[in-house]
């Protein structure tokens, strides 16, 4: 299985929405490792990709939205 890494993941953000500043870097890499999760030695916590894509992005939202686009306001 090929994870996204953090460096993966500022290079998406910064490719659509531009520059981007990180508040705590710490959140952010805990959600990039969520996938990676192992229960009892399993190999994953996750039986199938869609879950495991949809953990991340539960876990980027939950911790309120830790990148942050320099955009002007509407």
């Amino acid at each position: 299985m090929i994870y996204l890494t953090l460096e993966d993941l500022l290079h998406v953000a910064r490719r659509t929405l531009g520059s981007v500043d990180v508040r705590d870097m710490g959140l952010l890499e805990s959600a990039v490792a969520r996938p990676r999760t192992t229960v009892f030695g399993d190999d994953g916590a996750y039986d199938f990709i869609i879950a495991m894509a949809s953990g991340e992005l539960q876990e980027i939202a939950a911790i309120a939205a830790v990148l942050e686009a320099h955009t002007e306001p509407f």
